[in-house]
């Protein structure tokens, strides 16, 4: 007699390790998200993680299609980001996908899910639980231009000041959702543990 197939946890965990390519050092972060989160969630995710303000195009490429938040005047996607879950990819252990920032600099980040884990009720998702280094600053002309910059502190730290500033922009519906994802993300994270470069 078969035994009975195991019936999947209805939540689970996805371990994400994100790392900026073309970078060396590298540049990583860990992210654990719950599968019936958004493909959306994620970018928004990412976007905090790395430290940048979701103000360039972004697309995800999963499994030869690409998904995104879209943003007026750029590109369209035919999911709708909101509702397209994590649970909604058959991804294994392992698995790698594409997520890239900023269409003319091209920050592309290899998003690997190292492992899927439990839901523990009583955890908030999302969280960075590791990482190393700062992302470079946006607008900074891509891996090849931060790299050529090597360890001069000195002009990475101007393209930091810049970024300090308050910004102009209205909050929109994607503000308020970055904000209250930050609450999230950063409660366990430990970024304070950063190398700066």
């Amino acid at each position: 007699m078969k035994k009975p197939m195991p019936v999947p946890q209805l939540v689970c965990v996805y371990q994400f390790k994100m790392v900026l390519c073309g970078i060396s050092p590298m540049i990583w972060r860990r992210l654990l998200l719950r599968s019936h989160q958004s493909i959306a969630d994620l970018h928004y995710v990412i976007q905090i993680a790395m430290g940048w303000s979701d103000s360039h195009l972004h697309r995800f490429h999963i499994h030869g299609k690409d998904y995104g938040v879209a943003h007026e005047g750029g590109i369209t996607f035919a999911d709708n980001p909101e509702k397209v879950q994590l649970a909604d990819f058959p991804f294994r252990s392992g698995e790698r996908f594409l997520y890239e920032y900023d269409l003319y600099d091209s920050w592309e980040h290899e998003v690997q899910l190292e492992k899927m884990l439990p839901w523990h009720p009583h955890q908030l998702y999302p969280v960075c639980t590791g990482g190393n280094r700062l992302a470079p600053p946006e607008d900074f002309g891509g891996a090849r231009v931060y790299i050529g910059y090597g360890q001069d502190t000195r002009k990475i730290g101007t393209w930091r000041q810049r970024l300090a500033r308050p910004a102009r922009a209205s909050p929109d519906v994607s503000t308020k959702r970055s904000s209250r994802v930050a609450n999230m993300l950063f409660a366990g994270c430990g970024f304070g543990r950063l190398a700066k470069y």
